[in-house]
């Protein structure tokens, strides 16, 4: 019965946000915070954690609050706590009485979410945990390719640089031969093209920048 009323609430929220109504994402939220918990398992409780961190990541979107790498988000917090609590109660169930994919999508919404402030190192150690269990789980190969694209474009050694946006590509171009979902194939689409007017991926050589070698033989 909990998990056909989770089904349904996830199809609201996904109407909610092809339709752009924030009311009645908040009106969910609401909804949420009145379940009574104590008689509710960790596996529903996840899942509230879990339906709740998309209303706020929804209402993050809907009103433009997504610069990239920004601190100062009020959503985007709450977004990361709920994932957390999702995996504080996913972490209770042993793996093999789960039954579902919910700790693959929460770890790489939390990915995602970490991802989105800056914190890659931490995100892409995320993802690397959902591929040890799911080596074919798209969404996590997917964004972790975009992680290694905007890691890379900072990194002032060009041949370094390569050596990430080479990384971005193949993963990229996996996740969509794996299938993303399909909200994220559009954007992981024209990613990849657009790394493809950067250079070709295919043919790539690693050429770390002569001067940054270092000057020792112990640096280099």
């Amino acid at each position: 019965m909990m998990n056909e009323l989770n089904d349904e609430l996830a199809t609201l929220i996904d109407s909610a946000l092809d339709n752009q109504d924030i009311d009645s994402i908040y009106d969910l939220i609401l909804h949420f915070n009145k379940i009574p918990q104590e008689v509710l398992k960790e596996l529903e409780l996840a899942k509230i954690a879990f339906l709740k961190a998309n209303c706020f990541a929804g209402i993050r979107h809907l009103q433009n609050f997504d610069d990239l790498w920004s601190w100062n988000n009020s959503y985007l917090e709450k977004e990361i706590y709920q994932l957390r609590v999702a995996r504080n109660f996913l972490s209770k169930i042993p793996f093999e009485e789960d039954g579902t994919d919910l700790r693959f999508r929460v770890t790489t919404n939390l990915a995602n979410a970490l991802n989105h402030i800056g914190r890659s190192v931490e995100a892409i150690d995320l993802w690397d945990e959902v591929l040890k269990e799911l080596p074919n789980f798209a969404m996590s190969v997917g964004n972790r390719g975009h992680a290694f694209y905007w890691y890379g474009k900072y990194l002032y050694d060009s041949g370094h640089q390569g050596a990430f946006l080479n990384e971005s590509y193949h993963q990229i171009k996996l996740a969509l031969k794996l299938g993303v979902e399909e909200h994220a194939q559009r954007d992981m689409q024209d990613w990849l093209k657009h790394l493809l007017e950067l250079h070709d991926w295919e043919n790539f050589q690693f050429q770390p920048e002569e001067e940054l070698r270092g000057r020792s033989k112990r640096e280099k």
